[in-house]
C-alpha cells in the first residue's frame, strides 16, 4: 500500500497497533536495571526470564513468564536469598493491546512461608507490568499517553492509583513486522521529586514480543535539612532485549 506524505514529510497511513500470538511460542528475555547516586558507583541489578505462549484465543493470549535468574552483582548476599525465588512465574491472560487480565504470581512450590512477602515485591517487576499499545490507529510522529496507573499489571492500576504523569510515546517508524517507539516521561511526583527521562522500545507486533526497551531516566530530590537544602540525583537505566526460545 502506497503511503502519501504530509508537508512535514510523515506518512499520512494510519496503523492500527495490534499484537498477534503464536501458540507454543518461547521468548527469552534479559531486563537489567542500573541505579546510580551521584558520588557512588553504579549497582545494577540483572533479570532472566522466559515466557511462553500457552493459549490464543480470539485476540487474546495465556501467557507464563517464568523467572530463570535474579542477580543484585557478583558479591551481593542478596543472590542466596533471592535464588530461592527461581521458578517463579507470572501467569494470566494477554490482549492484543498488550493489557494483562488477571495476571497472577505463582511462587515456587518450596518456597519458604517466610519469604512470600519477597515474593510479592516481584509484581512490580517489568515482567508483571504492562506497556499497553494505543486503542486509536497511529500515523508516523503521533503521540499518545500511557498513563502511570495503566503501567501496573491490574486492569485497575491497583498499585499505581494515585501516580500522576505516564509514558509519552511517538510512533517512530512501523513496517509488517515491528514498530519502534520514542519514549519520554516527566512525572512530578511532588513539591520534592521530579522525575524525567527518555527511551526507545520496539514491539514485534508479528509475534507479540517486546523486542527491545531502553529508558534513562534523571529522578531529582529536593530535601531541606535544618534550613539548609540539599538535590540529590539519581540515574536509572532501564534495559530489556528479548530473543526467541527454542519450540519444543
Amino acid at each position: 500500500m502506497l503511503s502519501s506524505l504530509n508537508a512535514d514529510g510523515l506518512e499520512t497511513q494510519e496503523h492500527l497497533l495490534r499484537l498477534k500470538f503464536q501458540k507454543d511460542a518461547i521468548h527469552r528475555f534479559v531486563i537489567e536495571s542500573t541505579h546510580t547516586v551521584k558520588g557512588s558507583p553504579p549497582a545494577t541489578v540483572s533479570m532472566r526470564v522466559t515466557r511462553r505462549i500457552l493459549e490464543v484465543k480470539d485476540a487474546r493470549a495465556r501467557i507464563e513468564t517464568r523467572l530463570d535468574d535474579l542477580n543484585f552483582g557478583d558479591t551481593d548476599p542478596r543472590n542466596a536469598l533471592f535464588a530461592k525465588l527461581t521458578g517463579s512465574s507470572w501467569r494470566g491472560w494477554i490482549d492484543d493491546r498488550g493489557r494483562f487480565e488477571a495476571l497472577t504470581l505463582v511462587p515456587p512450590k518450596d518456597l519458604p512461608r517466610l519469604l512470600l512477602p519477597m515474593a510479592e515485591q516481584l509484581k512490580r517487576l517489568l515482567p508483571g507490568r504492562t506497556l499497553p499499545l494505543p486503542q486509536a490507529a497511529q500515523r508516523v510522529g503521533d503521540d499518545w499517553l500511557i498513563a502511570a496507573k495503566d503501567l501496573a499489571a491490574s486492569p485497575d492500576g491497583s498499585w499505581a492509583k494515585s501516580a500522576k504523569g505516564g509514558l509519552q510515546c511517538t510512533l517512530v517508524s512501523i513496517n509488517a513486522k515491528r514498530a519502534t517507539i520514542a519514549i519520554t516521561v516527566e512525572a512530578p511526583l511532588g513539591v520534592q521529586k521530579n522525575l524525567t527521562g527518555k527511551g526507545q522500545m520496539v514491539v514485534n507486533l508479528s509475534t507479540g514480543v517486546l523486542e527491545s526497551f531502553r529508558l534513562k531516566n534523571r529522578l531529582t530530590l529536593k530535601t531541606k535539612v535544618a534550613g539548609d537544602a540539599s538535590r540529590t540525583e539519581i540515574l536509572q537505566d532501564y534495559r530489556l532485549n528479548s530473543q526467541p526460545g527454542v519450540t519444543p
